[in-house]
């Protein structure tokens, strides 16, 4: 089934449905006010004409209205996503047998192709370290209720689509839908409460449980496969591909995560790791049932099983049962073991000061499917084996190793009162940067050392102490594997990171507890080159980086920083501090691994991956990264095996190509100048629109949903500040991408590019940095996308909720005007005629869609219009329009397919 008909029947289905579910006339209501829509966006009717009749709706026609076109967008979406895995499916049959563009494959074919040598290639693999963290981030408006139902959708749709169907197993598949519609449709889209932490990180795990746990092993067997086809020799390193997670561990501005909750987190971690290898290892028991008569079993193999004897009762079972199988018989004791695990009391365990270590050791499990394998024919090893095993090196017994993350003033304030009172240090938060870093470096070479537990802290040094005091006892009873590194928020000198590994050194985990500064700001990031060098001098802390392979993460974040100085110049400062932290690292012959803290929109670092990794200044990835993944896109690049393989193997593949680069600074002189001037020239436009105009703040508060955004029940974590206001500089990003988005100004993600690209009159040198630089080129890219899915008339129906029509007409003209300047310039560059002409299928994706998600923002702004006159005494009424409100907020951000 094409694309078109998959539309066609769902469309058709949700018709059926409020037909019966709410009334004719109700589906009457909107088919007009979608033919309505098409034929205004088509300029077929006057422009006025869908203002009017949103306008004249009653509470229950707004409501059935947004309700219909918020559920048909997660509709078209379900079948995009199920039309691309069929494209993607003919595209990698029609080049068959040579490897498909944008696989693993094709970058090792590419290579190959261009006589790269084998001991380049090995360089890469031997450093290969791909991470995709898993954060909580409050982007994703779906509830989990809803996105069960639209999974099961996704499940009939993929059954529909079979050619190979029955017309009766069609007709029941086509059922199936429609009660799931129907369902949907019964469903409020709003949570009942705001979700704590713990389902937050029910949410990643189970996307854990469902996705990854069989999508990852496969990955990685694919890299391994194209290495034997075009690079045979090469050795791939064990659990280069990992998961890491926020959800428990987060705890920067979100007084929800302490340490029994980042506790509480790692059980379910735990728990579930446990379980599903568990669960393998019981059914690779059952296949591998080969008898000591028909292979020759290791010795060492029965000397494990003879120094378990004896064994637990359900074992002495089978091995009455399969006395001859002493394969079935050891993995019957592995799962045993597993099992004990499971019923093990980890939150007491970690309280218990005589707990002793785990019993279970990934370690030891390999080794012993290794000895395995030894008894086995290649095809048994290959098809039993191999899956478990894989799935052991890369889930070990954590699932994803959860990231702790704090503000560098919490650690400062704790280390402040820490040292006055067990070092007597008084003076130390009124020292310099560097005075405060020399001050703990003395004291950690003292060797003095103190009890932070037995000490009577204020209630938040005392939280912290125990924080770390609980992270050492979990590498000590379950090892480091469970832990990612200890990220240091809004980084701004070397004592901030020196705070964190004085704090881990109190607690006796310096040695493996990696502490890793995040650079956020346009300051931060332009102070990260000196900050790196003056850790790289510290002595205490380069031991600990050579106790873990002398290799350095830093993190960098691209939402604070678009928010801090617009989307061209946080992008050219994060390239410029990666570039300069590679050579202050080199200096030191120490490696770096980059983390990019990228969110879901292109305003905070979002779009595609690959481009963005191909644009990465040279030497900052050497075969490593570490990203983020949160909200919507889990969903989006993950909400299927098929997509979620796809979008793994064009990152690992960017990685490879973007790794084999040759090295050298790949710097031209006149464009790195142009890129400066670009920069420079945007910052100030967007700086003095957003923080120098007078009034701002009132018109974003005014002119979008915000107020009705934060009041949305999407994440535990506050969208401001602790001790903020409902300013530009107190929100966080994503609740400042996600309103102007909404409201389709779609502001950071734009404003001050055209400015930038104005400033440089030579359009033939912009035209050359767009044909050579990758960088520059995925910045046009990506902010042609931002254009395209922005709408200066409808942003202009958003513009008439402003009380003061002088400051909205102010605002609004600077706005269009940068609009039009920065299209302009685009699409000069590019030489296109229209935006994203050079991709037809985003484009036209998007010219769809807009007639269906115009309805939803002129009813938005007519709900706005009314909350914001309801008198306080009004309850009811202001909790229909709310639920109206949602209703809008959940199509719009199905329909452009992004929140914040």
């Amino acid at each position: 089934m094409d694309l078109a008909s998959s539309i066609r029947l769902l469309g058709d289905l949700l018709g059926e449905v409020i037909a019966e579910l709410e009334t004719e006339a109700g589906f009457q209501l909107v088919e007009r006010v979608r033919d309505v829509a098409k034929r205004q966006r088509a300029g077929q009717i006057a422009a006025g004409e869908l203002a009017r009749l949103i306008g004249s709706l009653d509470a229950v026609g707004g409501r059935v209205v947004a309700q219909a076109f918020a559920i048909y967008f997660d509709l078209v979406n379900l079948a995009e996503d199920a039309n691309r895995v069929l494209v993607l499916r003919e595209r990698e049959r029609s080049v068959a047998p040579a490897p498909m563009e944008g696989s693993i494959a094709h970058a090792l074919f590419t290579a190959h192709n261009a006589s790269v040598p084998i001991a380049d290639v090995q360089r890469v693999l031997a450093n290969l370290r791909v991470e995709v963290v898993l954060t909580s981030h409050p982007t994703e408006v779906k509830r989990r209720t809803v996105m069960s139902k639209l999974n099961r959708i996704a499940a009939f749709l993929a059954q529909v689509s079979a050619s190979e169907q029955l017309p009766r197993e069609y007709a029941e598949c086509v059922q199936g839908v429609r009660s799931e519609i129907a369902g949907l449709w019964l469903t409020d889209r709003s949570r009942g409460s705001k979700p704590d932490v713990g389902d937050e990180t029910r949410t990643g795990l189970f996307l854990v449980d469902n996705i990854f746990w069989d999508t990852l092993p496969r990955v990685a067997a694919d890299l391994q496969a194209a290495v034997n086809e075009f690079y045979p020799g090469a050795v791939v390193p064990a659990a280069w591909l990992q998961l890491g997670a926020w959800a428990g561990g987060d705890r920067d501005g979100n007084p929800a995560v302490t340490t029994d909750v980042t506790v509480e987190a790692l059980r379910m971690h735990r728990g579930l790791a446990v379980e599903r290898h568990r669960a393998g290892i019981l059914d690779l028991g059952r296949r591998l049932s080969a008898s000591i008569r028909s292979v020759s079993m290791p010795p060492e193999l029965l000397a494990w099983l003879a120094a378990r004897q004896p064994f637990p009762k359900h074992v002495q079972f089978l091995q009455g049962r399969y006395a001859d199988e002493p394969i079935r018989l050891m993995l019957a004791l592995l799962a045993a073991d597993l099992g004990e695990a499971s019923s093990e009391n980890f939150v007491r365990q970690l309280g218990r000061a005589d707990a002793t270590p785990s019993k279970i050791s990934v370690k030891d499990y390999l080794e012993l499917l290794d000895l395995v394998a030894t008894a086995l024919p290649a095809s048994v090893r290959v098809e039993y084996l191999a899956l478990v095993r894989s799935q052991l090196a890369i889930f070990g017994f954590h699932s994803a190793r959860l990231d702790v993350r704090e503000h560098a003033s919490a650690l400062m304030v704790a280390v402040a009162e820490i040292l006055s009172i067990g070092f007597d240090q008084t003076e130390f938060a009124n020292l310099d940067d560097d005075g405060q870093v020399n001050v703990l470096i003395e004291i950690m070479a003292s060797r003095r050392s103190i009890a932070m537990l037995e000490v009577a802290f204020s209630p938040a040094t005392a939280e912290i102490a125990k924080l770390f005091a609980m992270l050492a006892r979990v590498e000590r009873l379950y090892g480091a594997g469970m832990l990612g590194p200890f990220i240091v928020s809004m980084t701004g000198g070397a004592a901030h990171v020196m705070a964190g590994y004085f704090l881990a050194w109190c607690a006796g985990c310096e040695k493996w507890l990696e502490v890793v500064p995040l650079f956020e700001t346009l300051s931060h990031l332009q102070a990260a080159p000196k900050i790196m060098r003056r850790l790289l001098s510290s002595a205490p802390y380069c031991r600990g980086l050579r106790q873990r392979g002398n290799l350095q993460t830093v993190m960098i974040g691209y939402s604070d920083s678009g928010k801090d100085v617009g989307y061209f110049s946080s992008n050219v400062a994060l390239h410029n501090a990666q570039r300069d932290i590679v050579g202050v690292c080199s200096e030191f012959s120490v490696d770096v691994i980059f983390f990019h803290g990228r969110g879901g929109s292109i305003a905070r670092g979002g779009g595609p991956l690959r481009l963005a990794i191909a644009g990465l200044p040279n030497g900052s990835i050497n075969g490593r990264i570490r990203f983020t993944e949160q909200g919507e896109e889990m969903a989006a690049r993950y909400g299927n095996h098929a997509l979620a393989r796809r979008h793994l193997h064009q990152v690992v593949s960017a990685v490879i190509a973007a790794s084999l680069r040759k090295t050298g600074d790949g710097s031209d002189k006149r464009l790195d100048e142009a890129t400066a001037l670009i920069s420079d020239k945007s910052r100030g436009a967007y700086q003095e629109l957003v923080y120098g105009t007078v009034g701002f703040d009132e018109f974003w508060r005014c002119a979008t949903p915000l107020d009705e955004i934060m009041r949305l029940r999407i994440g535990s974590r506050p969208a401001v500040r602790p001790g903020g206001a409902l300013g530009v500089r107190e929100v966080r990003a994503i609740p400042w991408v996600f309103s102007w988005l909404q409201s389709r100004f779609n502001i950071p993600a734009w404003y001050g590019l055209g400015s930038g690209l104005s400033g440089l009159p030579d359009m033939g040198l912009l035209q050359e940095m767009y044909k050579l630089s990758p960088f520059f080129r995925a910045l046009i890219r990506n902010a042609s996308l931002a254009l395209l899915q922005a709408d200066m008339d409808i942003a202009a129906l958003y513009v008439e909720l402003v009380p003061d029509r002088l400051l909205s007409q102010a605002v609004f003209s600077l706005v269009r005007a940068e609009y039009v300047r920065t299209c302009d310039h685009v699409l000069r560059i590019t030489q296109l005629t229209e935006l994203l002409a050079d991709e037809p299928v985003i484009r036209r994706s998007i010219e769809l869609r807009n007639p269906y998600v115009d309805p939803l923002n002129h009813l938005q702004v007519e709900t706005l219009r009314k909350l914001r006159s309801v008198a306080d005494g009004e309850i009811s009424r202001a909790a229909e329009l709310r639920t109206v409100m949602v209703l809008t907020i959940n199509g719009i951000a199905a329909g452009l397919r992004n929140t914040g």
